[in-house]
């Protein structure tokens, strides 16, 4: 189900971004969470479309909403959507759409060491589920 709205998203983007040759190219920049399924996306969607490439860098997504505002990329991604503010900057308009859902656990019980970690599941280039386990980073805030 998640393919088929990404094919109709980057079937419209394509025609709004339009080109008068045979090749169009969209470029997006933005979050690097979603980078491997988005990866595999558009790999997936060029093999189905040869006359569209789509080029993302996963440079983070502050990066992404700053280039969507200034106009140099044709999508971002970001892991939290864009505020009103910062919709009213971009130079053309905006529509937000989910793509991806990420989730961080803490793990619990009388078990386990006192101490936090938290559980980041995401999907690989190969459309696996991947697991990994960090300390907790203050700055994110409080635990749950």
């Amino acid at each position: 189900m998640a393919m088929r709205g990404l094919t109709w998203t980057l079937t419209i983007a394509a025609l709004l971004v339009g080109s008068a040759a045979a090749q169009t190219t969209l470029n997006g920049a933005g979050a690097t969470f979603p980078y491997p399924i988005y990866s595999k996306w558009f790999s997936e969607y060029h093999k189905q479309h040869p006359d569209v490439e789509i080029n993302y860098q996963s440079i983070g997504s502050g990066g992404g909403i700053r280039q969507v505002i200034a106009g140099t990329v044709d999508f971002g991604a970001s892991d939290v959507g864009m505020t009103d503010e910062q919709m009213k900057q971009a130079k053309s308009p905006i529509q937000l759409i989910p793509t991806v859902m990420g989730a961080v656990a803490r793990r619990t019980g009388e078990h386990l060491p006192r101490q936090d970690h938290y559980l980041e599941r995401s999907l690989d280039s190969k459309n696996q589920s991947r697991c990994e386990t960090s300390e907790p980073d203050h700055q994110r805030g409080p635990s749950l």
